[in-house]
């Protein structure tokens, strides 16, 4: 994956807060489709007979930013709004933001606008809090196309390279 700067991860996460993922999934594919001469075939990536091997590292960053997560401590007060919300197991406040605490660290991977709209998802979904497969299966689904994009612009080679 390409490196980001500080600045630019700073950048992506701003622009992550306000953006839902699917809009993300659709500026990134449509930014490559028309950088690098690709066509999404119902998330199948197929390359064009031409394609402009000059945009492939700005495709690559451009899916670099789509991967930018956001800081545990807020991914922690997320989950422990999210907790406030709905029922939970746990009585204590101490207890709830232990849980909190937990799962913001099992998912610090997770694409900061998935993230987001995973616990929207969830909150309006569920009644009681929910446990950390549900968030997990849900960040799948959502991180998949992402990823297969990622998976895809890194294989490609320009035909010069290959020898």
């Amino acid at each position: 994956m390409t490196a980001l700067t500080t600045y630019q991860e700073n950048t992506a996460l701003q622009q992550m807060y306000q953006r839902h993922y699917t809009k993300t999934d659709k500026h990134i594919v449509q930014y490559c489709c028309d950088n690098l001469g690709m066509i999404d075939h119902h998330g199948t990536f197929i390359l064009s007979e031409q394609p402009n091997w000059d945009a492939l590292d700005d495709c690559k960053a451009m899916v670099a930013h789509a991967f930018v997560t956001m800081p545990v401590k807020d991914m922690t007060w997320q989950l422990r709004s999210m907790q406030l919300l709905m029922v939970s197991t746990l009585k204590t406040g101490e207890l709830m933001n232990e849980r909190a605490k937990l799962y913001a660290m099992q998912l610090q991977d997770t694409p900061c606008d998935i993230f987001l709209s995973v616990i929207k998802s969830l909150s309006e979904t569920d009644t009681f809090f929910p446990a950390l497969n549900a968030f997990q299966d849900r960040i799948k689904l959502r991180l998949d196309k992402r990823k297969r994009l990622q998976t895809y612009l890194n294989r490609l080679k320009p035909l010069d390279m290959i020898t």
